[in-house]
């Protein structure tokens, strides 16, 4: 008998150590019956194309865990008539470790072991699974955000992942956590405001949403202004002794 090909090989997600067999049963958990038909293609009724293959899913998982795609579904556009959507932007690898997990049922404060088990896929692929978080409006996944941003952020895409985490924290009324991925990079911008202010990729930022940098620099300053103590004199420290205080008491 030959073997099975899978809609989606979720082995290949996982981090070494939850490969290993003899792992303990209440770190498969996650392994629902959904995420079961979601590898083994059972019961699909769309087809998502994207660069390097396809794969088949379900309407209601998706239209569950975005907005987006809920309106595509509800409402007879191309979507809806042909069962496929196009994601051009996406590799297909991408694509199905971005279903996989819209498939999981992530609590709302997600630690440690789920979001280890695929925390090396995730980093992987992390500049695409947050730019269709952002594009599908999936808020659901904060969890796996706030937790790979930190690893993630650069001085070349902190400010595009300001402007689209921004965005995506409008997309939730009432989001449970009490740090979101627009915080995550406003701090990486003062940890390394030297690094990110002389990096190209802000004088490009100026040119593209100068009120973005402009708004942000404003409130970052205040917001350090406030919270650390003037001169011994009185007098208003340099923006350099400023940024040299606030690392030292975030390190400290």
């Amino acid at each position: 008998m030959g073997s099975v090909s899978l809609n989606v090989e979720v082995s290949k997600f996982l981090a070494p150590d939850a490969q290993r067999a003899g792992v303990e049963e209440e770190r498969w958990r996650w392994r629902t019956f959904s995420v079961k038909c979601l590898e083994e293609g059972l019961y699909t009724d769309i087809r998502l194309n994207a660069c390097g293959g396809s794969v088949r899913a379900h309407r209601c998982v998706l239209a569950h865990g975005s907005p987006v795609f809920n309106a595509m579904f509800r409402h007879k556009m191309k979507e809806y008539l042909t069962s496929t959507v196009e994601l051009p932007e996406m590799t297909i690898e991408a694509l199905q470790l971005f279903l996989l997990l819209l498939y999981i049922d992530f609590p709302q404060h997600s630690t440690t072991p789920i979001l280890g088990e695929f925390q090396g896929a995730v980093d992987e692929h992390f500049i695409e699974i947050f730019e269709a978080c952002h594009k599908y409006q999936v808020t659901i996944l904060i969890a796996i955000l706030n937790d790979a941003l930190p690893r993630n952020l650069t001085s070349e895409n902190c400010w595009d992942c300001l402007e689209k985490s921004t965005a995506l924290s409008r997309f939730c009324d009432l989001c449970p956590f009490d740090i979101n991925p627009a915080s995550i990079c406003r701090d990486f911008i003062l940890d390394n405001c030297e690094e990110v202010m002389t990096s190209d990729q802000v004088l490009h930022e100026m040119q593209r949403n100068p009120e973005s940098v402009h708004t942000t620099v404003k409130s970052l300053t205040t917001l350090v202004m406030t919270l650390l103590p003037k001169n011994h004199d009185n007098s208003t420290p340099s923006v350099s002794s400023l940024w040299h205080r606030y690392k030292n008491a975030r390190t400290g």
